[in-house]
């Protein structure tokens, strides 16, 4: 088994140093090759990223969370075969265990296209210790799996051949992913995520920054419900968020 690792970037340096320097330390080679698309970035991160010898794909302008994450299947795909796809950014921090925790859940559940796995958020992430954020994750892991759509997760290859690929109609990084959760619900697989594993997560330092984000979302959701003739565009957004108190720190979860 291979995992195509397909993390997007677009600036936020430090972020993304620290991503792949967690991501390295607590995965095991064995599982993945990383592939990396660099969307527009201007802070350095291209040289950053072409000196360290990652496989990367540069690309001059921001496309966008679900194009570059596209860029970066076919890129993968161009250069191995996987089992699995595994798509992330550049302000997740990972922890011991991670990717084996996805690994058993999705081997687990036959039916399951899609694993996500639980997640911390907090953007002062990048000033705590790896031993305080592996400390946080283990007390709130639990051994339960449900009906939740988070990413980073586990996709099945052959998802890109049975629905495609995302859709470009969905500007920036909004409501892409619901649409992908309906599109692999209607083909007939379940979209599972798991709390044996929690990583940390930065939540949207990137989104944040560009101007009119509310308009382009409210636009995104509008298509949604236009192209799939629905309602309801939250029952496909999947993600349920709990409040915590650990150690003395305040801590939103995403949880399942």
């Amino acid at each position: 088994m291979k995992i195509a690792i397909v993390l997007n970037t677009y600036n936020f340096f430090d972020w993304t140093k620290e991503s792949l320097r967690t991501l390295e330390k607590y995965t095991d080679k064995k599982w993945y090759d990383l592939y990396v698309i660099a969307c527009g970035c201007t802070d350095g991160t291209n040289d950053f990223l072409l000196k360290k010898g990652y496989k990367v794909k540069i690309l001059q302008d921001r496309i966008g969370c679900g194009a570059g994450f596209m860029q970066g299947v076919k890129f993968a795909r161009e250069n191995g075969t996987y089992s699995y796809i595994c798509p992330t950014h550049n302000d997740i921090l990972y922890t011991e265990g991670w990717l084996e925790a996805l690994i058993v859940e999705i081997e687990h559940y036959p039916s399951c296209a899609q694993m996500g796995i639980a997640q911390v958020i907090n953007k002062e992430a990048l000033s705590y210790s790896d031993e305080m954020r592996n400390n946080i994750a283990k007390q709130l892991r639990e051994n339960k799996t449900g009906f939740a759509n988070l990413q980073p997760c586990l996709m099945k290859d052959f998802l890109f051949d049975e629905t495609g690929y995302y859709d470009p109609n969905f500007v920036e990084n909004e409501c892409d992913d619901a649409d992908y959760n309906k599109r692999i619900c209607d083909a007939g697989y379940d979209i599972l995520s798991t709390q044996k594993g929690v990583l940390w997560h930065g939540l949207s330092i990137v989104r944040n920054t560009l101007p009119g984000i509310e308009a382009i979302k409210k636009r995104n959701q509008e298509y949604f419900k236009k192209k799939h003739n629905v309602t309801d565009f939250e029952k496909w957004n999947h993600i349920k968020v709990e409040s915590k108190f650990i150690d003395g720190l305040p801590l939103l979860f995403y949880t399942v």
